[in-house]
């Protein structure tokens, strides 16, 4: 490929393609593989466990050991955002504080009650190994935030990805158009040059 084809296949890869690659990334946003790539579905779904109580009780905590990938991405997430003063060593587990007493709503004919769940409820960063009926020291728990501050995160989180993203498109742009501006300017010298070339030429 002769660099002057090479110079215009950039322009029209710049004129093109990157448009549809702005408006690819919208798109890929509200994908499975989008969301699977980055664990946002993962941590969509811990929120929603720990807000609600449809069909089965709320996940109140979530264990290293037994779910790891679930307790990776929401703890990488509190690492993030939280300013809790967190201990050097990652937590056994990570739990929302039990809500006594909570309001309930009653679904129509069989259905049982559904508890609302308030998005002020505490998460916390547990620091020891505890089973149901354990009593765990204060000292062993530090409130990391709350159930809003979670979902205030998660959305932090994906606005970050989506800038980067939009900030690496545009730098591509950038490179793209520098390359082609100077790689024009180039043709032209060089055919300036060959035209001075055929002048002296043609005096002779």
């Amino acid at each position: 490929m002769s660099y002057k084809r090479f110079v215009s296949v950039l322009e029209l890869f710049l004129i093109i393609a990157v448009p549809f690659m702005t408006v690819g990334l919208d798109i890929l946003e509200d994908t499975r593989i989008y969301n699977k790539m980055f664990d946002f579905a993962t941590l969509e779904n811990t929120i929603y466990n720990f807000k609600t109580d449809y069909a089965q009780s709320p996940k109140r905590a979530i264990f290293e050991h037994s779910e790891p990938q679930e307790y990776r991405t929401l703890w990488k997430l509190i690492l993030t955002y939280t300013h809790a003063p967190l201990r050097k060593e990652r937590p056994y587990a990570i739990s929302m504080l039990k809500i006594n007493n909570p309001q309930s709503v009653s679904l129509p004919y069989t259905a049982p009650d559904v508890v609302l769940i308030p998005e002020s409820a505490p998460i916390v960063a547990v620091y020891q190994e505890f089973s149901d009926g354990t009593k765990i020291p204060g000292k062993n728990v530090i409130i990391v935030g709350t159930i809003a501050d979670l979902e205030r995160w998660f959305i932090s989180d994906k606005k970050k990805i989506k800038i980067i993203a939009n900030m690496s498109v545009s730098l591509v742009s950038i490179l793209l158009g520098l390359v082609i501006h100077f790689g024009k300017a180039k043709l032209e010298q060089g055919t300036d040059s060959a035209n001075k070339s055929l002048h002296r030429i043609a005096q002779r």
